[in-house]
């Protein structure tokens, strides 16, 4: 069982009827510069710095999830993706939320921290917590997105179902709420991660967010003319392709905040480096040059690339060599080592060579992406 945590001692009331369900819908972000400085320790010495933009894939928000009542008392997770589920009728099922590879880990992780848990029932059992709610729950998730895809859809999903389980207890819970419970879900399972993942697709658009240094997170948004994301013409530039390879960017993620804690000069310039390309970012996304803003996108690739040996690998770079000819700028979303690739070509006539290209390659899993600028983020209604 995972070690406690400080929790909520009381729960609100449920606010929802008994034939209503709470949707809850988000985009996945795009990360263009300044990837790892979000991440603590640096983000909390020096500050951070990224630039990213919340998209729909395929139409969508491709993260979903919706809480309802139930009869029962018991609480039910369902995936419709994956096509599991699993019934939690007691408080030790609730707190097994330690194992990432848990297909309902982070549904665990935010039960518990709003208050599903031995330490804060007052000596009640969860079928008796439950019980004085009026019934149990059933949470139901859908995430259209490959694991290990590089969008940020863990954290993500953490904000999403935060979301979710905030409205059906009629509680409207902010962005500046979320992030924060959404590093403490991470930190309570020992996956770690920054700030930029859910503030990158809970917040619509495109934007510039900034972090102060400092023992707590204070980060600000900037919203960037999404012009080169929306116009016809040049967002016909863009290329979204998923490579078939996904990774969980945990074991990257520790040796990286191993670098920053060793106070290795040349690492910590490096992570400077990155936030400069964020800042020159933001300027050439504010000047709607599409040629200056896919450069930004290549140096970010070649600095990640230094960050960690991890980031690419034979395959990626087989791809990225392949299809040269038609993109100037181009790099893994994420952490990298596989997931999504995003491709920036100058002219729409180099992009629709590039994805005739990408189109005969043969893999199980690769295909082209539609995307779309999300301005809304995070949602959450009641039917």
């Amino acid at each position: 069982m995972a070690s406690a945590v400080v929790v909520q001692r009381s729960l609100p009331p449920v606010s929802v009827k008994n034939d209503q369900f709470v949707w809850a819908r988000c985009p996945v972000r795009l990360d263009l510069a300044g990837g790892w400085t979000d991440t603590p320790p640096y983000t909390l010495l020096y500050g951070g710095k990224v630039v990213n933009v919340a998209v729909n894939l395929n139409g969508q928000p491709p993260v979903q999830v919706y809480v309802r009542k139930a009869r029962e008392r018991r609480i039910r997770a369902l995936s419709i993706d994956l096509g599991v589920s699993e019934i939690f009728s007691s408080f030790a099922d609730v707190q097994e939320y330690d194992k990432p590879g848990s297909p309902f880990a982070l549904v665990k992780a935010a039960l518990v921290l709003l208050g599903f848990a031995e330490e804060s029932a007052g000596g009640r059992t969860l079928e008796q917590l439950l019980d004085s709610m009026g019934g149990g729950m059933d949470i139901t998730l859908f995430v259209a997105v490959p694991k290990g895809s590089g969008l940020g859809t863990s954290s993500i999903l953490s904000g999403t179902i935060l979301g979710a389980l905030h409205r059906f207890f009629g509680d409207s819970a902010s962005i500046e709420q979320l992030t924060p419970e959404v590093l403490r879900i991470e930190a309570m399972m020992t996956t770690g991660g920054g700030w930029q993942d859910q503030v990158g697709g809970m917040v619509g658009g495109v934007k510039f967010v900034e972090s102060r240094a400092g023992d707590e997170l204070n980060f600000c948004i900037e919203y960037l003319d999404d012009f080169l994301f929306s116009d016809g013409g040049a967002a016909g530039c863009f290329t979204l392709y998923y490579t078939g390879i996904t990774r969980l960017a945990k074991n990257i993620l520790d040796e990286v905040v191993s670098g920053v804690k060793s106070g290795d000069p040349g690492y910590l310039a490096l992570h400077g480096h990155l936030r400069d390309l964020a800042e020159h970012m933001r300027v050439a996304i504010s000047r709607r040059n599409l040629p200056a803003m896919a450069r930004l996108v290549a140096e970010s690739w070649e600095a990640n690339k230094h960050i960690h040996r991890s980031v690419t690998n034979e395959d990626v770079e087989d791809l990225l060599g392949a299809t040269k000819p038609y993109y100037t700028g181009a790099k893994l979303l994420g952490a990298g080592g596989g997931g999504y690739c995003l491709f920036i070509s100058e002219t729409q006539e180099q992009a629709t060579a590039l994805r005739t290209m990408l189109s005969a390659r043969r893999h199980d899993s690769a295909r082209l992406v539609g995307f779309s600028l999300n301005r809304e983020g995070l949602q959450v209604s009641v039917s």
